[in-house]
């Protein structure tokens, strides 16, 4: 079951190189699906947020703000975060050209990898009793071998793996998230995030 949509966005910046300067304009976006394989239980407990507060790099569009006193526990989140799971939203790396609500944000360049830590929380707020753990897994998806950029995750620092596990009345974060652009073109790519019993 699909229980949530989005899409991010990847903006271009600038380069810098052999003395010359060089503006590179693009727009990279992915489209965030939320599976849950775990039915109701997750759909009641779980939540995937994205908290970009630290970070001048990162917008959301279309987001509902969630707070720590939004869960059971308190996974200390900033004034940025928002739900993957409730809501429909875009989010962007990097400023775009032409204006509009995300030219304020800090450029990120070409041909570049940006380390964003702490940047997804997933929170488990089952109290009940029996099986309450879910495992979370981030996959980017290059489908049409057209994406320009590459996101890859890890749940502790220099671990390459992409899936947290969290207990029940818990929460875990992905330790970093890892954004490497390539030269510009603008470019789709998915990325899915499969909630599943532990």
């Amino acid at each position: 079951m699909i229980v949530g949509l989005g899409a991010l966005t990847v903006g271009g910046g600038a380069v810098f190189g052999s003395g010359a300067f060089s503006s590179v304009s693009a727009e990279r976006s992915v489209e965030v699906n939320v599976i849950n394989n775990a039915g109701d239980i997750a759909d009641e407990f779980v939540d995937v947020v994205i908290d970009p507060t630290d970070y001048d790099s990162i917008g959301l569009d279309n987001a509902t703000g969630v707070s720590d006193s939004d869960y059971d526990q308190t996974p200390n989140l900033g004034d940025d975060a928002a739900s993957l799971v409730a809501d429909d939203l875009t989010i962007v790396f990097g400023a775009t050209d032409g204006g509009g609500d995300f030219d304020n944000l800090d450029s990120i360049p070409a041909n570049s990898t940006v380390t964003y830590d702490d940047l997804f929380t997933v929170i488990n707020d089952g109290t009940d009793a029996g099986e309450n753990d879910f495992t979370v897994t981030f996959d980017f998806d290059d489908e049409e071998g057209t994406a320009n950029y590459d996101l890859s995750f890890e749940d502790t620092a220099d671990s390459p793996d992409n899936a947290l596990t969290v207990d029940e009345d818990s929460n875990e974060t992905m330790a970093q998230t890892e954004l490497t652009t390539g030269d510009s073109d603008d470019t789709d790519g998915l990325l899915t995030i499969t909630i599943e019993e532990a």
